[in-house]
């Protein structure tokens, strides 16, 4: 009976992981795709849109840039903030991913300068908030009850992303 278990589960991961896609090469500049991103400019949005200023101190968005889709900021608590950037990535619908950042701050959009910083993920269908952010959205349990709370009240700069299943709900996650 064990035998037949491991090989129908066997089967089934090969049945699974064969398919007749097209497997495209993303360093392959011959193909057609027109839309491009570039980390930097990225970045420079990201801190446009949140007023911090660039090392010059001057506050600017990259000209054609226009991948930052939209910015959020949230108190979770007393001296933390949640920002959330959602970025286009893609040419398609869909091809938008969720940044989360979880910062302590030393007032609104200043949040303090620290070397210790993590970028966290998981596997689960849940938006970051939900597991990282838990004692934030769970009612009945404390706010400070939070993987990511904890780490900046330690000093620890929190970042995590998640793919957006839908990008015209920017309240979801």
């Amino acid at each position: 009976m064990k035998r037949f278990f491991a090989l129908t589960a066997l089967v089934l991961l090969l049945a699974v992981s064969c398919s007749n896609e097209d497997v495209v090469d993303p360093l392959d500049a011959s193909g057609s795709a027109s839309f491009s991103l570039d980390p930097e400019y990225i970045a420079a949005e990201i801190v446009a849109e949140t007023g911090w200023p660039d090392a010059d101190g001057q506050l600017r968005t990259p000209e054609g840039c226009g991948n930052l889709i939209d910015v959020q900021r949230e108190d979770v608590f007393p001296g933390i903030a949640h920002y959330s950037y959602l970025i286009k990535t893609g040419e398609g619908e869909y091809d938008c991913i969720k940044l989360h950042r979880v910062v302590r701050e030393t007032s609104p959009f200043k949040p303090i300068r620290t070397c210790k910083n993590l970028f966290i993920q998981h596997g689960d269908g849940v938006g970051f908030e939900g597991v990282f952010l838990y004692g934030t959205v769970a009612p009945s349990v404390p706010g400070d009850h939070a993987f990511a709370i904890y780490l900046a009240q330690n000093d620890i700069d929190v970042w995590g992303d998640r793919p957006e299943l839908d990008p015209r709900a920017s309240g979801s996650d």
